[in-house]
């Protein structure tokens, strides 16, 4: 009797156990089940990119434009780590060359010792961290008529980016690839014309107000490129982004109406225009190891070199 005592009580025990931590094991399913809105995704994905200490990237593009009867094709790789006190990057571009040839142009990009260093056509180039941060500390500033950021400032920030994210953009959410090891969800979309046109006007302060004329030419722009272009953001179940990926596909038709909606180019210029830029975010948080070149020369002798040609 003692026995079955003792199974009947360990069973009723197991019972309520089971019964206690079933609502738990419910939620914790369906943490990954609600599927996150727009807004949501598009904000936080944004957020967690730009509060985060490090994460490697590996990004690609390819461009072809045909423009009567030739094409004219690129594309360029980058990888590497990025990092608040380090970054690690390298890539290469690789153009097409009239009759059929292919040159690479490889470049690379550090910072390391509060200095940045960048690597082009095989010689090292650097600034000091601290004159770049002065210097985009000015652009900002005259920017924003030399009046700091405060508190409210960076709140109404965060408002607007969830309401752009609302507003800006159409698309739909779904289950997406397992990237990074991470169940993700998979948004696309693309740019919403009047929604856009809204958020500049409400946002863009006076840059942003157009005449009636201008703001019908743009609205063409955007209702053609909201054809043509498509947006893809995927972000893990811990709200960081994995990959984004931007797509334009535009046939001869297509592309001579951009270009008249533009008023850029004549509409028979451009015959096809094909692109496609992909990011993926991996490794966050994780450190980025970057050392110094030796030998590098003053970063002004590149862009004056640049600039002079």
């Amino acid at each position: 009797m003692r026995r079955s005592s003792v199974t009947r009580l360990s069973a009723r025990r197991s019972l309520l156990v089971t019964f206690c931590l079933a609502p738990l094991a419910l939620l914790a399913a369906g943490c990954f089940s609600a599927t996150p809105t727009q807004q949501d995704l598009l904000v936080h994905a944004a957020r967690s990119l730009s509060g985060t200490k490090s994460v490697r990237l590996d990004g690609a593009v390819q461009v072809a434009v045909t423009r009567r009867s030739r094409t004219e094709r690129w594309s360029a790789e980058l990888h590497g780590g990025i990092a608040k006190p380090a970054i690690s990057l390298a890539g290469a571009i690789d153009l097409d060359q009239a009759g059929g040839e292919r040159t690479t142009y490889p470049f690379a990009l550090r910072l390391a010792a509060k200095t940045l260093y960048a690597q082009v056509e095989g010689s090292w180039y650097s600034a000091s961290l601290g004159d770049l941060r002065r210097q985009s500390a000015a652009a900002a500033s005259a920017v924003a008529d030399g009046k700091p950021r405060s508190l409210l400032a960076k709140l109404r920030t965060l408002l607007a980016a969830q309401d752009i994210a609302e507003h800006a953009f159409r698309g739909t959410v779904t289950r997406g690839p397992e990237l990074d090891g991470q169940k993700t969800w998979e948004w696309q979309g693309t740019v919403d014309a009047e929604g856009a046109l809204a958020m500049a006007a409400k946002y863009g302060g006076d840059k942003a107000r157009l005449t009636p004329k201008k703001r019908k030419q743009a609205l063409a722009v955007l209702e053609q490129l909201g054809r043509i272009c498509r947006i893809t953001v995927v972000a893990g179940s811990d709200d960081k982004p994995r990959r984004l990926e931007i797509t334009v596909d535009a046939d001869r038709q297509q592309a001579g109406e951009l270009a008249r909606a533009a008023v850029k180019a004549a509409p028979g210029d451009v015959g096809a225009v094909h692109a496609r830029l992909r990011v993926d975010l991996s490794h966050w948080n994780e450190p980025v190891q970057a050392t110094a070149p030796s030998g590098a020369r003053p970063l002004e002798q590149l862009l004056s070199g640049i600039f002079a040609r």
